[in-house]
């Protein structure tokens, strides 16, 4: 490497460690800044009962006295916290807090041997100034950490792939097992984390054409554990959370006049949020980064891709009971197909002076890009105004019970 080259590598690690240390610090302000406001809603509540219970008795249960099975490990973190900082809204709420700043540098660690530091550090900023992501770390709810779990599992599953020795293999397999196991206790939702790593061993198991090698096993793995979750949910679950999964789950004659949230008919309600609510410019700039990630035929760019897609189709046309909040674990792989799809804009822009007709094209990339400009400059106002504490909540379809 010539000196010119190392001093232009030098420079692109230092603006890179730069845009990510911007991220984690923008996160850590907006996430903590106001946090005892709004008061807390009643899905916030449930939860913080359910601590103080664990707190008194040892067990999680609701005002009922039934079992409360969802977000298991938030709500014991959550009882410790009580303890120590009491049941104010900033105390509950910091747990999620905590673990929204710590995903902001999870999504940069994971995504930089997959799609390159630059994209990855993109990724991490345009999360840290996402509404949708810093809205769930001021809530407390489990789906901060559920999502936590997520990052870690797929790293888990990328370090599987890169092992270089069978005790390498069984170590990250039992990883991988580990991590799911702990996500069924911060979430029900987790068995939809099997969907895109089972998908990925197989694409790589056709590629290899070979039937003894790690990703027959890691298949074996992801189809036990699907199994074996299925059975435990119908045999144990307490009654209304079994009918939620295996009744109106799997509904497929669900009538308008049954639901609270109405859009749940809309056959392309996923895909709708992230048009309607996150901008329907970075909706086209993210179709256009997972489209660059399927052209690259790699399996880096396979696992981010993978890591979206699936779960979103699995859940926009497997799924009849929708919720925007059951996709948001897989949220950060949604952000790094636009991020990614960035660095490649910003490349193709700068040889665009090649030919005439590259430069027409790069015209067209920068008014899109301006666009694009504007649209997040309207997300980054709508994290001031969360962060300001403002009047504004996830329970968008449900009576605010204050």
């Amino acid at each position: 490497m010539t000196e010119a080259k190392a001093s232009q590598s030098a420079r692109a690690g230092t603006v890179e460690t730069a845009v990510v240390v911007i991220a984690v610090l923008s996160a850590c302000v907006l996430s903590f800044t106001n946090l005892g406001k709004p008061s807390l809603w009643h899905d916030e509540l449930i939860h913080v009962y359910v601590g103080k219970e664990i707190l008194e008795s040892g067990k999680p249960l609701l005002i009922s006295g039934k079992l409360f099975t969802n977000g298991t490990i938030f709500n014991y973190l959550l009882a410790g916290v009580i303890a120590i900082f009491g049941d104010g809204e900033a105390a509950v709420r910091s747990l999620s807090a905590v673990f929204g700043v710590a995903n902001i540098l999870l999504t940069y660690r994971l995504l930089r041997p997959l799609i390159g530091g630059p994209a990855a550090a993109i990724s991490a900023l345009l999360l840290a100034w996402s509404p949708w992501q810093l809205a769930w770390a001021r809530q407390a709810r489990f789906y901060m950490l559920h999502q936590t779990v997520y990052l870690v599992m797929l790293w888990c599953v990328w370090r599987f792939g890169e092992a270089q020795s069978r005790r390498a293999l069984v170590w990250w397999g039992a990883a991988i097992t580990g991590c799911y196991v702990l996500g069924l206790l911060a979430g029900p939702q987790t068995v939809f984390f099997l969907g895109p790593i089972g998908a990925y061993a197989l694409c790589l198991c056709f590629h290899e054409r070979k039937l003894r090698t790690r990703w027959t096993a890691l298949i074996v793995i992801c189809g036990t554990l699907g199994a074996g979750t299925l059975l435990g949910y119908y045999l144990a679950l307490p009654k209304a959370e079994h009918d939620a999964i295996f009744r109106e789950a799997l509904k497929t004659d669900i009538r308008e006049t049954d639901l609270v949230d109405r859009d749940q008919t809309d056959s392309l309600y996923y895909f709708r949020f992230y048009t309607l609510n996150l901008g329907s410019g970075f909706f086209v700039l993210a179709c256009a980064g997972f489209a660059m990630l399927a052209w690259k035929r790699d399996r880096r760019a396979l696992l981010v891709l993978l890591a979206f897609v699936v779960p979103l189709l699995v859940l926009n046309f497997g799924i009849a009971y929708k919720r925007y909040r059951f996709l948001f674990f897989a949220y950060p792989f949604y952000v790094a197909a636009c991020g990614f799809a960035l660095v490649h804009i910003s490349a193709f822009v700068h040889r665009a002076r090649a030919s005439t007709l590259r430069m027409l094209a790069a015209a067209l990339l920068l008014v899109f890009s301006a666009r694009l400009a504007v649209s997040q400059y309207r997300l980054a106002a709508d994290c001031v105004e969360i962060a300001r504490g403002g009047n504004s909540t996830l329970a968008t379809h449900h009576p605010q019970w204050r």
